[in-house]
């Protein structure tokens, strides 16, 4: 067992710290959380001095794949997968240096996000927790469109779906608007009309149980699909 102790905590509960916190943690997870406590006998110890230790944060919208040049869809299609994935252990790597231990992972390239995400799943002191969503489904020539995930119509986005669930992936996202990054696209008008899909908790997942059982993640940057999206019982990124 190993000991933690800090000049502080943030549990994630109080809003009120923990003085001289002890943190317990077991095979790789936090069992106990104590106020001046003292180590178990036998458990290793680790004094921070006057550190706040809080829990692991959590990014609910990033894309592994783009980098913050000022051409991050350029310097993607330059990259060839192997390339691109390495690039994603360094973004991952960063990520948990920032203190964040789990990342939502909502569009990427030849679901390169799911392979890191096994692969992290090995070594978690190498990378955060990755949700992955895959390519994002989104209309012919849509928002992102060339990462992939192109789909019209209903049968064509419910085939979509359900490949990405085929291919195990956390949660499905979906380009509701356009977007700045993708010239021929507004983030300001709404996408789902071409793909036909203005009820997508419906029709989108299709009749059978391990369909709907898919969390979705809708990308709304205007009033409209945000309202749609409510409407539909959808998370809006």
């Amino acid at each position: 067992m190993l000991a933690i102790r800090g000049g502080a905590a943030f549990d994630g509960v109080s809003p009120i710290l923990v003085e001289r916190p002890l943190v317990l943690i077991d095979d790789g997870r936090i069992v106990n959380v104590q106020a001046n406590g003292a180590p178990p006998a036998g458990a290793e110890l680790a004094d921070l001095g006057g550190a706040t230790l809080l829990p692991g944060l959590v990014d609910a919208h990033v894309h592994l794949v783009f980098d913050a040049s000022a051409d991050p869809v350029g310097a993607l299609e330059e990259l060839p997968d192997e390339e691109l994935l390495g690039r994603m252990r360094t973004a991952a790597r960063t990520c948990l240096a920032a203190g964040i231990t789990t990342v939502r992972d909502l569009g990427d390239r030849g679901y390169l996000a799911l392979r890191l995400r096994d692969e992290l799943a090995t070594d978690p002191a190498s990378g955060p927790q990755i949700l992955a969503a895959g390519p994002p489904v989104t209309a012919s020539r849509g928002h992102c469109w060339f990462l992939g995930g192109e789909a019209d119509g209903v049968d064509g986005v419910r085939a979509a779906v359900r490949a990405r669930v085929e291919r195990g992936v956390d949660v499905i996202k979906v380009m509701a608007t356009g977007g700045e990054m993708t010239p021929g696209t507004h983030s300001t008008r709404r996408s789902t009309g071409r793909m036909s899909c203005a009820r997508p908790s419906r029709r989108l997942t299709g009749t059978g149980c391990r369909w709907r059982c898919t969390p979705m993640a809708y990308g709304a940057l205007s009033m409209p699909s945000r309202r749609a999206s409510t409407r539909s019982s959808i998370a809006r990124s």
